[in-house]
Formats: C-alpha cells, structure tokens, sequence
C-alpha cells in the first residue's frame, strides 16, 4: 500500500511540474541540478548552463551541461561528462562519453566546427564532428574526421585525421582513407 502512495504522489508531483504555468519555472544563468519532464516543462529555462546533474524524464534541452545527464532523450550544445539515455545528443563540443541505443554528436552545419573527445557506446553511434575516442555499438559513422578505435558490426568513417587515423574492428569496414576503401574485419589508417 505504501508504494501505491509513493507512486501516486509522484505522479501527483509530475503531472503539477509538467503543466505550461511551470514551464522554466525558475530562472537562473547556471544551476547545479535540472529536472525535465519535457522541454519546456522543466526546472530552469533551456538556456540554463547545467553544472551537476540534468534528470529527464521525457526530453531535455539545455545549451552546456558539465556532468551527469540522465533521461530518455537528452540534447545540449556543448556537454564535459556522461550523457545516458535512450537517444543522446550533442550539437557542438563533446568531452566525455555517451552511453545509450542511439548517440549523435556534431552539427550537419559545416560552418559549425563541431568537435568530440571520449567514447560513444550504443547500438548506433554517429558522429559528424572532428572525433577522437573510441566508438563502440552494432554500427559506428564517422563523418568529418575520425581518430580513434570502432569497434561493431559496421564501421563507417568518412574521413580519417592524419597523422595517426584510425583502427576498425567489425564484420565490415568502410574507410576511404583506409590501406582499402572496404575491408572485412579490419581496417585501417
């Protein structure tokens, strides 16, 4: 009886922090914690800086996280730490690890230098910045320059970073720098 109260409180709680009047019902340059049920239905406004954690339960939108950001489907411009969620996304800077079934970093904007740093750990990883780190999941895309280790099923990087390149570890490879555009599995630069 007593988990059907705590279950009903929050929801309770939930479905009160959801409603539009509370939508970025504080309003802070930075904070150390943010909740979401989804964007814009949150704590703090979506042009919060997040240093600390960022819990969402639906979708979350914030510019910079630093730290931890736990929830179903997370977005940020730019985020140092671990992203873990169902679909991860970071638009511009990435230093740190994404750890969920589908992660993107980088901009489809080529005037947006968009770079990563760290590892990406799910079962579609892809990558449109400058990347350096490991990609590991059932298929791996990198697209603007990648210098590291995937390992998966499929690995597709559309242009290594010279000098040192890139190692591809899977059933199939495709590298167009690589010692051969396609390779079965290995590949490298």
């Amino acid at each position: 009886m007593k988990n059907w109260r705590k279950f009903l409180v929050f929801l309770g709680g939930m479905t009160l922090f959801s409603c539009g009047t509370w939508a970025g019902a504080f309003e802070a340059k930075s904070t150390f914690f943010q909740g979401s049920f989804f964007t814009p239905a949150e704590l703090y406004s979506a042009n919060a800086e997040v240093t600390g954690l960022r819990l969402t339960m639906v979708y979350g939108n914030n510019q910079k996280i630093t730290g931890a950001d736990i929830g179903i489907c997370g977005v940020t411009g730019q985020a140092t730490g671990t992203q873990l969620g169902a679909v991860n996304v970071i638009k511009s800077k990435m230093a740190g690890s994404q750890i969920g079934c589908c992660n993107f970093v980088g901009s489809e904007d080529p005037l947006q230098k968009s770079t990563a740093a760290g590892a990406q750990l799910g079962w579609v990883n892809v990558s449109k910045a400058a990347f350096v780190g490991t990609q590991i999941g059932a298929t791996n895309l990198s697209d603007n320059g990648f210098n590291g280790i995937q390992f998966g099923v499929v690995n597709c990087v559309g242009e290594s970073a010279a000098p040192a390149g890139c190692l591809q570890i899977g059933v199939l490879n495709f590298n167009k720098d690589g010692f051969l555009p396609f390779f079965v599995l290995f590949n490298y630069r």
